[in-house]
């Protein structure tokens, strides 16, 4: 928001450990499935001009153990999900910005929900995202090319890569809204 000013308003829907399109098994929490949740977040900010989606990690979880193409399928359900909604301008469908995730790396202290599978599919997940947004007609960033998880855990952003990636995003919207 502070990036892109006063023009603009931004709506974040982020939660903790959301997937695409699963249930978490353990510890079980509610409103982690994209969606299942997603209409009520369409429907309550109403009329919304572009969504963005980044989502994909926590699909790799262990205790879900679906694979690389079942995480896309639940984005690809996602983006299908916008494209026949008319929660846009006019009653139109919002325009779509897909986000490929940056990859889980393998570190020493990786969070126990996920595993070398896990890091494994993270890294198929950008090539797959890019095809879904190429069959879709969606704009598409690629977050793999610009930043990296955290040596920390593995899985999470540092804060300069935070900065990065809120940069990168705020000129996508800028050259999606004033091409």
């Amino acid at each position: 928001q502070k990036i892109l000013g006063e023009n603009y308003d931004v709506v974040e829907e982020g939660m903790g450990g959301r997937s695409t399109m699963f249930d978490e098994v353990s510890p079980g929490r509610p409103y982690r499935n994209g969606l299942k949740d997603f209409p009520l977040f369409l429907e309550a900010h109403y009329p919304v001009d572009l969504v963005i989606f980044l989502l994909g990690l926590n699909d790799t979880k262990i205790q879900l153990n679906v694979s690389a193409e079942k995480i896309a399928e639940g984005m690809h359900q996602l983006i299908r999900l916008t494209k026949s909604s008319d929660k846009g301008a006019f009653e139109s469908a919002p325009k779509i910005l897909l986000i490929a995730p940056f990859p889980i790396v393998a570190v020493t202290d990786l969070p126990e929900v996920c595993d070398n599978t896990s890091v494994e599919k993270s890294k198929l997940l950008p090539v797959l995202y890019e095809k879904i947004a190429s069959e879709e007609n969606c704009y598409f960033l690629n977050a793999s090319k610009i930043i990296r998880a955290s040596q920390v855990d593995g899985l999470h952003l540092d804060e300069d890569q935070h900065l990065i990636l809120a940069n990168s995003i705020a000129k996508k919207i800028a050259e999606i809204f004033f091409k």
